[in-house]
């Protein structure tokens, strides 16, 4: 990751985007490249967003590359 990848903590999220795309990093690892259902889930773990993808494994590390992603995916 590059400084252009994280973003700094802001009061209303303490914890930088770098330690988001860390735990999914690791959970990658154990991520199917099979069909798959996945969820994005708030801090207080309240459902965000839920998704479907062919290749569970691929879909879920493109959330990985920032630069590549709306303002809305970003935050």
């Amino acid at each position: 990751m590059t400084g252009s990848d994280s973003c700094p903590p802001s009061p209303e999220n303490p914890h930088p985007a770098s330690e988001g795309l860390a735990a999914i990093k690791a959970a990658l690892k154990t991520f199917p490249g099979s069909p798959g259902v996945y969820r994005m889930l708030s801090e207080k773990g309240e459902v965000l967003y839920v998704g479907k993808a062919n290749n569970l494994a691929k879909r879920v590390a493109s959330y990985t590359r920032l630069n590549r992603q709306t303002n809305r995916i970003r935050r």
